[in-house]
């Protein structure tokens, strides 16, 4: 709605809570959300404000791709690629590369000893 009215996000919570379409818990946890939070949503929801944005909207690409991240369908890398589509980096919705620590070979020992028991 903040995208179609142009209207900010907290006036936009805050209207929505006079015409009681949300409840005032609803309301508290939505103003509750950090301007970091609110700017990492609005990028993977792809809402524009009307400001000049630093990244290209392609309909639900970047909310599509964190998805599939989050629910481990494609790599790091791939997700670093689709949201290059948009000019967004994975860092700036919220999502960190992990670094692997293999496994030391005395854990690995431990794991296939308890497998013998």
């Amino acid at each position: 709605m903040s995208d179609i009215f142009t209207v900010p996000y907290r006036m936009m919570v805050k209207r929505l809570h006079e015409i009681c379409k949300i409840d005032s818990s609803t309301s508290t946890e939505l103003l509750s959300a950090t301007e970091e939070e609110i700017a990492v949503w609005n990028k993977i929801l792809g809402i524009t404000a009307p400001f000049k944005q630093n990244y290209i909207r392609l309909d639900n690409m970047i909310e599509r791709s964190v998805e599939l991240y989050k629910r481990s369908l494609i790599t790091y890398e791939k997700l670093e690629h689709l949201l290059g589509f948009s000019g967004v980096s994975p860092v700036e919705v919220g999502i960190v590369k992990s670094v692997y620590t293999p496994m030391t070979d005395s854990e690995i020992a431990d794991i296939l000893c308890e497998d013998d028991d």
